[in-house]
């Protein structure tokens, strides 16, 4: 992952101790000592200072994959040669991160061969984890900008609707 703002000036150690809590500081630390963790495809140690535009890459002995609910492929619902609709179950993040990094939309997309090993796949939304819906992405850099326009100008937005069971009524009165 790329440095972001809020960790340039604080030590890797740190940033990867109060960041990335799936693993202890101790964890951390001895990887970061064994070249397990490196900045810029370099050794460092962990006191190294984070700058704007380093690149941090942790190679993990051990990989703790978080589970996730098993509702076989990914439903494409439209794509055209610059977007790619799908149906987005819950318990799936959009991309990887934290310790999702094969259990998630765009690596399983992949893995299905709905979208090709190298091709650009653009998030141009969040849809959190543990919420179902659609997910827009673009194919390319400019189709993303596009669909961010639309976003912003409000020619298209995100609507929530929650499923209850039970009658709510005496709280509304």
């Amino acid at each position: 992952t790329h440095v972001k703002q809020r960790w340039v000036g604080r030590t890797l150690l740190e940033v990867f101790a109060k960041e990335f809590i799936a693993y202890s500081a101790e964890y951390y630390q001895a990887s970061i000592e064994a070249g397990r963790v490196t900045v810029n495809a370099q050794r460092v140690t962990p006191g190294h200072v984070l700058r704007d535009g380093e690149r941090i890459v942790h190679r993990a002995v051990r990989c703790r994959e978080n589970p996730v609910l098993d509702r076989g492929l990914i439903r494409v619902v439209a794509e055209t040669e610059e977007l790619l609709v799908v149906s987005k179950p819950s318990s799936l993040p959009i991309h990887p991160c934290g310790s999702y990094r094969f259990n998630s939309l765009i690596a399983l997309l992949r893995a299905q061969g709905t979208v090709a090993p190298g091709a650009e796949l653009h998030t141009t939304h969040r849809l959190d984890r543990l919420t179902s819906g659609l997910v827009i992405f673009a194919k390319t850099k400019a189709a993303a900008r596009q669909v961010g326009a639309w976003f912003q100008g409000s020619e298209i937005r995100k609507t929530y609707l929650a499923r209850v069971r039970g009658s709510f009524d005496h709280l509304i009165e």
